[in-house]
């Protein structure tokens, strides 16, 4: 069996994927949504929230890359299967269940549901900026799920920390 089909018989009937169905548009998806939260990150963590930030999320990237960096990625898709395989994928199937049919809305809800169950502690804490920095940001990767398939997510979202990690210990370290 090819893994268009695989792919169609896991996930084609919730309108999920794993792989995006033409290779190039999957790429310049991850790529644009790399470069965008990394974008977003940077302007959020090192403007307009630098003088707000906890202690410990700035020692933490302002740690050394080493491991840190290999340890985010290897995290980024554990969230993956988690926030988006599991979760998303499990509210995408209760919608279609009590509606029938799914549609964009439906999708962005279970992208932003699932980034929610993770985040929440976040989210009570500091509403705003966890709004921005961490659902905003998972709700991306849960629009790469949909449109893109799941491994275009976990790429995009593991690949983001060889921009972000490095960048935020770069401006961390220099700004103040």
């Amino acid at each position: 069996m090819d893994l268009a089909k695989a792919n169609d018989l896991m996930l084609g009937k919730l309108g999920l994927g794993l792989l995006p169905r033409d290779i190039r548009s999957g790429a310049v998806a991850v790529v644009s949504a790399v470069l965008g939260v990394t974008g977003s990150i940077a302007m959020l963590d090192l403007w307009i929230f630098r003088d707000r930030l906890p202690a410990d999320y700035v020692a933490f990237f302002t740690s050394p890359l080493g491991d840190r960096m290999l340890a985010m990625c290897i995290r980024a898709l554990g969230e993956e299967v988690i926030y988006r395989l599991l979760y998303m994928t499990a509210i995408v199937a209760a919608i279609k269940l009590v509606r029938g049919r799914v549609g964009p809305v439906g999708y962005g809800l279970a992208a932003v549901a699932a980034q929610m169950i993770g985040v929440w502690p976040s989210l009570v804490q500091e509403p705003f900026r966890a709004s921005l920095r961490y659902l905003a940001v998972g709700a991306v990767w849960g629009w790469l799920y949909w449109r893109q398939g799941w491994f275009a997510a976990a790429a995009g979202h593991g690949l983001s920390h060889l921009l972000i990690d490095p960048m935020l210990l770069i401006g961390l370290t220099h700004t103040r």
